[in-house]
């Protein structure tokens, strides 16, 4: 008698895999709806910046100036007039200030790369003569 209750537990059991296996197969076959974070992610998400399909010059990437102080004032503001000039550049270690406890601070400090190693005699101009540049007068020393 037990060992016909043992025959149909594992009859039993068998079916169950095998209903099991068949709802499985018919499960992958349908199609997966939408996620709704998918949607929320993707407005959260900003992608990172695509830089220019320049194609460099011969020798590469060059630097051209590294800043004096963890503000990188004088970074952005020249990477904005070589921009207007269309010479393409980029600034490292933006977001080393972070690491300062980590590394040496003068590792830190932000450095602007020309693209295009070609451009540097026209962008070394454009940076020597906003360097000595002469404020305009304002309304108080006029």
């Amino acid at each position: 008698m037990q060992l016909e209750h043992l025959v149909v537990a594992i009859f039993l059991l068998m079916c169950l895999y095998q209903l099991w296996q068949f709802i499985a197969r018919w499960l992958r076959k349908l199609p997966v709806p939408p996620d709704p974070w998918d949607a929320i992610l993707a407005l959260q998400r900003k992608d990172p910046p695509v830089l220019p399909s320049h194609p460099p010059g011969v020798h590469g990437m060059r630097l051209l100036l590294r800043a004096r102080d963890l503000s990188g004032i004088d970074i952005n503001l020249l990477k904005g007039l070589l921009e207007q000039e269309g010479i393409l550049c980029m600034i490292k270690n933006e977001y080393l200030l972070i690491a300062i406890g980590d590394l040496p601070p003068a590792e830190c400090f932000q450095e602007l790369w020309l693209l295009d190693a070609d451009d540097y005699p026209h962008a070394k101009e454009i940076w020597e003569s906003w360097r000595t540049a002469t404020p305009l007068p304002s309304g108080e020393d006029a």
